[in-house]
C-alpha cells in the first residue's frame, strides 16, 4: 500500500508541484511566507526547532492560534491551517476560539496560495495511495470546516 502527501487536521487543500524543481520550491515557500505575513500581520516565521511537525511538514508561519504549513510528496503538495497542538498550554481561551480564528482567514489563506498554484480539494482516496481531487474556490470549502462530535455545524 502506498501512501500520499501529508497533511494536518482537516483544513487542507493541495495543489501539483510536479513541475517545480528545489528552487521552484523554495521560492513558492518563501513568497508564500511573504504574503501570509503582509496580509495577517499576526503571523510570523515558525522558530527553526519546531519548522517540522512531523516528517514533512514545514511550517512556514505561525501566531497564537494555529499554524500553516506545507509539504509535498510526488508532485502532490498539500497546506495545511491547524490550531496549536500548544495552543491550551499557555491560554486560558477555548480552542473554539482558535478555530473560529482560521475559519476568518482560511478564504484568504486559500486566495494567497492561488497566486502561485492551482488549489484543489482531495475528494477522496483509494487504497494504494492514489486520490481524486477537483479544483477549488473558496466558496467550495463552506463554514462547516470544524465539526463538533455529533457532526454539527459549530
Amino acid at each position: 500500500m502506498s501512501r500520499s502527501v501529508e497533511s494536518i487536521g482537516d483544513n487542507v487543500f493541495y495543489f501539483d508541484c510536479s513541475e517545480l524543481d528545489e528552487d521552484d520550491w523554495e521560492n513558492l515557500v518563501l513568497n508564500l511566507r511573504y504574503d501570509l505575513k503582509v496580509k495577517y500581520p499576526a503571523f510570523t516565521v515558525a522558530r527553526d526547532n519546531e519548522s517540522y511537525p512531523y516528517r514533512e511538514q514545514q511550517v512556514i508561519v505561525e501566531n497564537r492560534f494555529c499554524r500553516v504549513s506545507i509539504s509535498e510528496y510526488s508532485g502532490c503538495g498539500a497546506v495545511s491551517v491547524y490550531v496549536r497542538r500548544d495552543y491550551g498550554d499557555y491560554s486560558d481561551e477555548p480552542k473554539d476560539l482558535a478555530e473560529h480564528w482560521i475559519l476568518q482567514v482560511y478564504n484568504g489563506i486559500m486566495e494567497i496560495v492561488k497566486k502561485y498554484v492551482d488549489v484543489m480539494y482531495r475528494v477522496g482516496g483509494f487504497s494504494d495511495g492514489s486520490s481524486v481531487y477537483q479544483l477549488a474556490t473558496p466558496k467550495d470549502k463552506p463554514d462547516a470546516l470544524f465539526a463538533d462530535k455529533r457532526g454539527e455545524k459549530l
